[in-house]
């Protein structure tokens, strides 16, 4: 990953796949049905959507705004399938330069509510037990969060925690919104 300019102090791991960083190691292998790869590096044969469907057109970036979740929610729908499988393929390079404006507070605040605006359109398609889920999961994130927070706090690095909680309240924020 390249910046445009210098790194942002807020940037930590758990923030890094807001800035298009994907890296899971040198080995090829096959995603957990709990994860997915990000969009900045993914790619698909097209029997996958002939199987699966095509990408959900409500999720996503929509004109300017910033939502997420139509490859998550792509691939839910490969996980249900028997006979397909989501892989890690170390070798497939993907170039990304991160842009000045995708460093600052507000674009990652407008991503992080359009995100939650699509979590919740996610999980409203899936149903009312999706949707219940994926509000613990928001309470659990919390937790994390606040956890995360300290643990930067002692380790001199207040902003990666701040970032963190920021990045929280927005996607709540955007889930209880939609």
């Amino acid at each position: 990953m390249h910046y445009e300019s210098v790194i942002p102090k807020w940037e930590n791991k758990y923030l890094n796949s807001l800035l298009g960083y994907f890296n899971l190691g040198d080995e090829m292998k096959i995603f957990p049905k709990t994860d997915y790869p990000r969009g900045s590096n993914m790619s698909f044969r097209t029997d996958v959507f002939q199987k699966a469907g095509m990408f959900n057109t409500e999720l996503g970036r929509i004109g300017k705004g910033l939502g997420g979740g139509e490859e998550k929610d792509m691939f839910k729908r490969i996980y249900q399938l028997k006979d397909l499988k989501v892989i890690y393929i170390p070798n497939a390079v993907v170039y990304h330069c991160v842009p000045v404006e995708r460093t600052t507070a507000a674009f990652i605040k407008n991503q992080a509510i359009g995100t939650g605006k699509s979590e919740r359109i996610r999980v409203r398609h899936e149903g009312f037990k999706s949707t219940l889920s994926r509000f613990m999961v928001e309470f659990v994130k919390w937790g994390a969060s606040f956890i995360l927070f300290f643990v930067y706090l002692f380790k001199a690095t207040p902003a990666k925690g701040i970032m963190i909680v920021r990045f929280r309240y927005w996607v709540t924020r955007g889930l209880l919104s939609a």
